[in-house]
């Protein structure tokens, strides 16, 4: 039973979830005049004995699509956390894990830069599911690097095999997420040309970072620092359209230094989560 697996119990989802999902099984066994163990009131009473204490910490659970992996993230359930709104899951990060694994060809053996990390989830489906040669997931707020740092621990399959260095402070963490490298960084757009990265990006990716014009000129400043870096480098960013005035202010800072091209959104749903606005991506390269 899901209740009792050993990652459930090891990292535990919210429990009026769960109490709300075996309440749902137990109805529907019912409407069917199915038998209900007697093991679904016992961990219902469990769950309403336990919903009274304080939970420490939940955990979202994200099964990968025709695959036997889960990406399992530390969840917080504030839109504004420690200051910032990069602990929380957003629609545009999970959009955007769809379209890496929907258009996994174009990241299989590349090494991919994430700005804008937030809690993780984008990178680790990068990781899990893409067969990238590396992924390194970025952020520039130190409580949202610390649930990075959180993060990879929990969903790595190997030992972390370096943790900062004294040639390069930013880097946080290395290790492996199957046989892809994951490192995490400390990139703040405002000093984004001082950050060592020890291996140049093929690809960039970004979810949900257009959102506050006063980041633009820093954000500008970090993309086109980033695909100068190497030939060839390509930005796909997934923006979700609260305000089309807002996205068009990015695009006027970049100005005409860069070729920026609509990409097709992903085809299906591979994810459970909320569709509140549409979410647009866009493909930008540097103009010779």
């Amino acid at each position: 039973m899901t209740f009792e697996l050993e990652t459930v119990h090891k990292y535990p989802v919210k429990i009026s979830l769960q109490k709300w999902f075996l309440k749902y099984l137990m109805d529907k066994l019912e409407a069917c005049s199915c038998d209900i163990s007697e093991k679904f009131f016992y961990l219902y009473c469990d769950l309403l004995q336990r919903e009274k204490e304080n939970q420490e910490a939940q955990y979202h659970h994200f099964p990968l699509p025709s695959s036997n992996k889960c990406i399992i993230i530390k969840g917080d359930g504030n839109f504004l956390s420690g200051g910032t709104t990069g602990l929380s899951l957003w629609q545009a990060g999970f959009a955007l894990a769809e379209w890496c694994l929907e258009n996994r060809e174009r990241i299989v053996g590349k090494t991919v830069l994430e700005l804008g990390s937030g809690c993780g989830f984008t990178g680790m489906a990068i990781a899990a599911g893409c067969s990238a040669k590396q992924v390194i997931m970025t952020d520039g707020h130190k409580k949202v690097l610390q649930q990075l740092v959180e993060t990879v621990n929990i969903n790595c399959s190997e030992e972390i095999i370096e943790v900062g260095s004294e040639d390069n402070q930013d880097l946080l963490l290395k290790t492996c997420v199957e046989e892809t490298a994951v490192s995490v960084l400390n990139l703040p757009w405002e000093n984004s040309s001082d950050v060592k990265i020890e291996e140049p990006p093929e690809l960039i990716i970004a979810a949900d970072v257009v959102y506050d014009p006063s980041s633009f000129k820093d954000l500008s400043k970090t993309l086109l620092n980033l695909l100068a870096r190497t030939e060839g480098v390509e930005v796909i960013l997934a923006c979700t359209l609260r305000n089309e005035d807002t996205l068009n202010g990015l695009f006027a800072t970049l100005g005409d230094q860069v070729s920026v091209i609509e990409e097709q959104p992903p085809g299906k749903d591979y994810f459970v989560y909320e569709h509140q606005f549409p979410v647009l991506f866009f493909r930008l390269t540097l103009l010779s």
